[in-house]
């Protein structure tokens, strides 16, 4: 029997689905379609199209998200939404499952799809998962990516996706795929049994090793140079700290000279600020010289362009002005004020003035309406008439042929009220109409529906009768082909007796054969140990002879160690002797070190010749870099300067004092041009002013007429236009020439400075050349001693290499004394452990040899019995087989007796129903006639009623018409009349031209005051150009007197700094003397600190180039590198032990699995076969798995299912029916389910009878009944059968105790797919 394992702890199932929207199924929520699973089968039938495959492709999308193959990337797999006559269709798959907790959760996905211009959209709406807290008892929704929510719901069923893909639920198209191609069934089994990803990981955990091995390697070469390097780095650690004591040292005297420098540099500051205030005293004298002179000149301009110049005191000039200033402020701000009067007055004259257009536009409008009003009072007069004729109503009376207003009114409302009354009579008869028409088409309505619910009853016993005569001629002759069923029955219990009396002798042979095998066995035993004795002795003396040729070999090592110490000695004297000139002494070692002590004296020595002669050089070349950077700041301090003036020197191509000279020229020329033009501008002012004044000439006093006067002013006036630009330009000339020489003046210490600097150069260039001669000198004798030096170093190298050849030496013997030990022990060894007494090796291996034979004659026998045991074995399985068979059969044969009886009731039921349904279609057809005689008398009622209703209603239509356009003709003039006697039209009239007189008056009033204002205006005007003239000349006596005052003011600052200078240049040669004897002793200060400073820099170039060694790349953190190195070598050591465990572990583990499984499979695989295939050419089909090393250390496997027929076996594809294949395909998918679900023990079979015929199909049904059967008890076994094949659904029914079946139908219009649940015993 099938061994099937579960877990009876393990609840993990599904509950129940709804689906709305997914293909055929109604996308309307209210219309979900649902199934509740049942425990262990559900049985899902229905006809071919009606959506059963469906079912298999939601629990598909619902379990791992993916949509349908060849559905345009899940387009198709939703409700088209053409034929739902929308623009868009919502699709929902929902599944309540259990988990292996036995949590109970619902999974949710939603859909759209939207039906474009051109295209369709397919979306996913939503995806969440519902569980319910079992403390609270609330459900908890939580939403998560697709992705996420794909990879969580297989792990909560406890299954694999490839498991649920492709064996769980499997589309019908994919049910053959265990017989697809080779590649197709890598994949698929690759998939299951998760090979890719482990022979990924250990591809990845071997690169990693390669990847780990490489770096031992670099870890361990960088080890050792960072072990040299740091050994390096302790010795340039111990060089910088003698570097720094020396630099200290030096840095303590030039603490010591810096004292006495700054004492000798505050004296030189003190001298040089005296110096410096001497020199600053005469520049002050030149500009202010300067300045006295310029002062004086404009003096002078200013005298000459005054016409007289005052002679009263300033004070008396300053009130003089203020005065003026005063009155001259009056006017003006009474001109101002006239000014601003007359502005106001203009601006309320303008404002009057469009007051008036404003009121004098309305007033026109408002004359044109009234007009208007008067002709539209006429023609209402004349409108009103006609109607009171036509439709009898009472006309207002007219007085004076005009009409008041009132009466047109009272009049409208009056004829308003009569329409509103013929409306209301129109509603009311078309309400009694409609309220006719009703109850006629009410009682149509209910004789059409009693008419149709005969007409359609016919017709579904028509179809029922249709449908049952077919039916009853199908149970008839399945009633028929049975038979003969209770005789075949009984021929196979007979032959099934028989069967298992072979079977039982078999098994007895199988018995006898197994005590004789025993018994042999027992015998190979013992000679087994005899045959392990004889080894160990024949091992014994292969040590024995080892040992001796490791005498042999210590031997020989000795003599070889022995001529190496003689040839190292004859070198190590013959290289002493052409060093030292002298024989070696017979203490190689302690002469060797001698002359190492000897040269190591001379070469301190030495360095210390070295250091003093760098020393040297170091402060040579400390002086030299002093005194070029001495150059180069007096250079840069000389560039500097000159570009202060470099730029004025080039644009003006001469040097300073020349350019001086000619701007301050030129500056005194131009201010004479300006003062000369702007007295005689004044003069020509004045005199066409006087000559207008006075009209006669002011320079001869002649008399002149208007026209002599006006061509003699127009003349002038025309000669002065271009004076005023012509002075500006002079003016703007000077003012840049005054700045010219205010500039120059300025740098004229600067030039000063740079012509004394410059001679500075010239002897600090000499000084450089002494101490560039002194640097060579030096620096050649510091060359000869560091050749000195080396030679010496090569010769301490050499006699360090003869130490390590003597230690060596040294090495060597004590390796000749130890082979020595090594061999008189290894002697005594072998004389005390192989002694005498002893067989000889050949002796042995002959005993050895002899049991063997014997063993080999045992086992022969043993192979015998075993192939004999198996011959049999074989006959007793194929008896086996065919008592399987024959049970099969048995089971098949009773099957059909009792189907057999079953079809007989089923037939004289359907023929009861059949006589039944033609009784009641003749009831109909009498009733028919009748009823359409009724229904054509209600048609012709409400016929005669439209016709009447619409006659009434067109008659009160018309009169409401022809009343609605009168009214509506007087309507549109009374609105309009309304209008303009609530808006008082005719007062606002009057009220504008009252207005019009009043603003008439005071524009005039407003005229006569801006004439008065503006001539006053003229006056005061007049009077402030007169006073501005005698305000001006004021103003320029004044700034005559000022500048007097200035230049005399000058004149003395000028004579008190000559006097200062006088004073302060009495000392001035002792001033100087004592200046340059300061700096010589300065000088000798700075000579004896910068042989200090040279050696510390030179200790500092040498500290610098240590530390830059020492903290440079190559030595940077080399402690920290070596160590770190050496944990990480460590580390990589570890990690490449570890790896190579696990790699040879997990290796050995996954083919140990594989083959397991693939034993597992095989023999549920052979068991399901040989109990459900019912052909004699194939004994029973298995999985093949063919291993395939790519590599050295990589394997693939390759499957295939094979058939086996009397031991052959031959691949199944491209060999088998299409019955087989499907049959074998399902074979393989239980297996694997069987393999592969221990924790879920669902499995959906779609279709599983398709290709398969009767015999097959009851073998099937027989074998899933035992599958059930076993796994009854399984709480989390689930098998879903969905299939078109009543028969095959009846046989696992029946066997099962199955109380309901899902079917699965279009609905009457064959739109949508409907799933109905029905009892079994219903159903069958």
């Amino acid at each position: 029997k099938l061994q099937f394992l579960y877990f009876i702890g393990m609840t993990t199932c599904i509950e129940q689905i709804a689906i709305s929207g997914i293909r055929s199924f109604n996308p309307d929520v209210s219309q979900r379609q649902g199934i509740r699973f049942q425990k262990p089968v559900t049985i899902i039938l229905g006809p071919n199209g009606s959506g059963k495959t469906t079912v298999i492709e939601a629990l598909r999308n619902a379990c791992t998200g993916e949509v349908p193959t060849n559905t345009g990337k899940g387009a198709a797999f939703i409700h088209d939404p053409k034929i739902a006559g929308e623009t868009e269709v919502k699709a929902q798959i929902k599944l309540q499952f259990r988990t292996a907790t036995d949590q109970q959760m619902l999974i949710g996905r939603s859909y759209q799809l939207t039906q474009l211009a051109n295209k369709q959209k397919f979306e996913t709406l939503d995806v969440s998962l519902q569980t319910r807290d079992p403390k609270t008892g609330k459900v908890v929704s939580q939403s998560y990516k697709c992705s996420d929510i794909d990879k969580l719901v297989p792990d909560l069923l406890g299954i694999s996706k490839p498991i649920l893909d492709n064996v769980i639920f499997l589309h019908q198209d994919d049910t053959n795929w265990p017989l697809a191609e080779a590649a197709k069934l890598k994949k698929k089994f690759d998939d299951i049994f998760s090979s890719t990803r482990y022979t990924k990981a250990l591809e990845e955990i071997r690169k990693v090793m390669k990847e780990n091995k490489e770096k031992i390697k670099e870890h361990t070469a960088n080890l050792a140079v960072f072990k040299e390097k740091r050994g390096v780095a302790h010795q340039l650690r111990s060089q910088i700290d003698d570097t720094q004591k020396r630099i200290q040292t030096a840095n303590e005297h030039m603490k010591s000279i810096d004292v006495k420098i700054d004492k000798v540099q505050a004296q030189i500051e003190a001298t040089g600020k005296q110096a410096d205030e001497i020199q600053q005293l005469e520049s002050d004298t030149i500009r202010l010289q300067g300045t006295v002179e310029a002062l004086v000149q404009q003096r002078e301009v200013m005298g000459r362009a005054l016409q007289v110049i005052s002679e009263e005191s300033d004070d008396k000039l300053q009130q003089a002005l203020e005065k003026f200033d005063k009155l001259f402020t009056e006017l003006r701000n009474a001109a101002a004020t006239c000014e601003g009067q007359l502005k106001g007055l203009h601006t309320d004259a303008k404002k009057d003035e469009e007051i008036v257009m404003k009121l004098k536009s309305e007033k026109e409008f408002l004359v044109a309406q009234g007009h208007e009003h008067q002709r539209k009072i006429q023609n209402l007069q004349y409108i009103m008439a006609e109607a009171s004729r036509v439709h009898s109503i009472a006309m207002p009376t007219v007085s004076e042929d005009k009409m008041d207003e009132r009466e047109i009114i009272r009049f409208f409302d009056t004829f308003k009220t009569k329409v509103e009354g013929l409306k209301s009579k129109r509603e009311a008869v078309r309400t009694e109409i409609r309220r006719t028409q009703e109850d006629i088409e009410k009682m149509i309505s209910e004789a059409r529906q009693k008419r149709d619910h005969l007409v359609a009853s016919q017709r579904a016993i028509d179809t029922q009768n249709e449908t049952s005569r077919p039916k009853l001629r199908d149970l008839k002759d399945r009633f028929n082909m049975l038979s003969a069923a209770e005789q075949e029955l009984e021929d196979a219990k007979k032959r099934h007796s028989e069967l298992e009396k072979e079977y039982v002798e078999g098994q007895k042979h199988d018995s006898e054969t197994s005590a004789n095998l025993n018994k042999l066995r027992d015998e190979h035993h013992e000679l087994q140990k005899s045959s392990d004795t004889l080894k160990l002795e024949a091992r014994s003396r292969r040590d024995e002879q080892e040992a001796a040729h490791k005498l042999k070999m210590l031997r020989d090592e000795k003599n070889k160690k022995k001529k190496e110490e003689g040839t190292m000695r004859t070198e190590l004297e013959t290289r002493f002797t052409q060093v030292v000139g002298r024989k070696i002494s017979a203490n190689y070692y302690e002469d060797v070190n001698q002359c190492i002590e000897s040269k190591k004296a001379l070469i301190a020595k030495s360095q210390k010749q070295v250091t003093q002669a760098d020393r040297e050089v170091a402060v040579a070349r400390q002086q030299i870099d002093q005194t070029v950077m001495q150059t180069k700041r007096l250079k840069q301090d000389v560039a500097n300067k000159e570009n202060q003036y470099s730029e004025l020197v080039k644009e003006y191509n001469k040097p300073l004092p020349e350019l001086l000279t000619k701007a301050e020229a030129k500056e005194e020329k131009d201010r004479k041009t300006v003062a000369t033009m702007k007295a005689l501008q004044m003069c020509h002012d004045n005199f066409t002013q006087q000559a207008e004044e006075e009209e006669c000439c002011p320079i001869c006093a002649r008399g002149m007429n208007e026209s002599e006067l006006s061509v003699m002013t127009k003349h002038v006036r025309q000669k002065l236009q271009d004076v005023p630009a012509t002075i500006a330009k002079k003016e703007e000339a000077l003012a840049k020439t005054q700045q010219l020489v205010k500039k120059v003046r300025g740098l004229l210490p600067v030039h000063g400075d740079v012509t004394r600097m410059q001679k500075e150069i010239c002897e600090v260039e000499k000084k450089l050349a002494e101490h560039n001669d002194t640097y060579d000198t030096q620096l050649e004798a510091l060359k000869d001693l560091t050749a000195k030096m080396e030679a010496l170093k090569f010769e301490e190298r050499e006699f360090h290499d003869m130490q390590k050849g003597a230690e060596k030496i040294k090495e060597t013997h004590v390796s000749v004394v130890k082979l020595v030990e090594a061999i008189t022990l290894e002697e005594e060894k072998i004389a005390a452990q192989y002694g005498g007494g002893v067989r000889p090796l050949d002796l042995v291996l002959k005993d050895i040899n002899n049991i063997q034979e014997k063993m080999d004659s045992i086992i022969k026998t043993q192979q015998e019995l075993m192939r004999n045991a198996e011959e049999k074995r074989k006959v007793n399985t194929n008896v086996l087989h065919q008592l399987q068979k024959q049970a099969s059969a048995m089971t098949s044969k009773s099957n059909q007796v009792e189907e057999r009886g079953r079809l007989k009731l089923e037939y004289e039921r359907v023929l009861e129903d059949y006589k039944k349904g033609n009784a009641e279609i003749a009831e109909i057809k009498a009733k028919l006639p009748v009823m359409e005689e009724q229904l054509g008398k209600y048609e012709s009622d409400l016929k005669r009623q439209r016709e009447a209703g619409d006659a009434s209603e067109k008659e009160i239509t018309q009169q409401v018409e022809q009343h609605q356009n009168d009214l509506s003709r007087i309507s549109a003039h009374v609105t309009d009349i309304k209008a303009y006697m609530e808006d008082k039209k005719g007062e606002r009239t009057e009220a504008i031209l009252g207005k019009l007189i009043k603003l008439d008056d005071s524009q005039k009033e407003k005229q006569h005051r801006i004439d008065v204002t503006e001539q006053k205006l003229s006056e005061l005007n007049k009077k402030v150009n007169q006073q501005d003239v005698t305000r001006r000349e004021l103003e320029a006596n004044v700034q005559y007197r000022e500048k007097c005052n200035e230049v005399k003011r000058s004149e003395q600052k000028l004579q008190k700094l000559k006097q200062i200078i006088r004073e302060r240049t009495k000392g001035h040669d002792g001033v100087w003397l004592s200046l340059d004897k300061l700096r010589e002793e300065k000088g000798s200060f700075d000579k004896e600190k910068a042989t200090f400073a040279g050696q510390a820099q030179a200790n500092e170039t040498l500290l610098r180039e240590k530390q830059k060694e020492l903290f440079g790349t190559k030595y940077d953190r080399i402690d920290e590198r070596y160590n770190s190195t050496l944990i990480r070598l460590a580390t990589a050591q570890l990690t490449d032990e570890d790896l190579a465990k696990y790699s040879v572990a997990l290796d050995s583990a996954l083919m140990r699995y594989h083959d397991e499984k693939i034993k597992e499979i095989n023999e549920i695989i052979k068991d399901l076969w040989m109990r459900t295939y019912r052909g004699q050419d194939i004994d029973y089909i298995e999985l093949r798995s063919d291993v395939e090393v790519s590599t050295a250390r990589s394997r693939n496997y390759n499957y295939r299912v094979v058939m086996v027929k009397g031991g052959t076996q031959l691949d199944m594809r491209g060999r088998c029916s299409a019955g087989q294949k499907v049959l074998a395909s399902l074979v393989v998918r239980l297996a694997l389910s069987q393999a592969f679900c221990c924790d879920c023990g669902i499995l959906a079979l779609d279709e599983p009878t398709t290709n398969l015929d009767v015999e097959n199909i009851d073998s099937l049904a027989y074998a899933l009944t035992e599958i059930i059967e076993t796994r009854r008890g399984q709480s989390n076994f689930q098998l879903i059968i969905i299939t078109h094949d009543e028969q095959f659904v009846r046989r696992i029914g029946n066997a099962c105790g199955t109380e309901t079946v899902y079917h699965i139908s279009k609905d009457i219009e064959g739109s949508y797919s409907t799933i109905v649940e029905r009892s079994f015993t219903e159903m069958m």
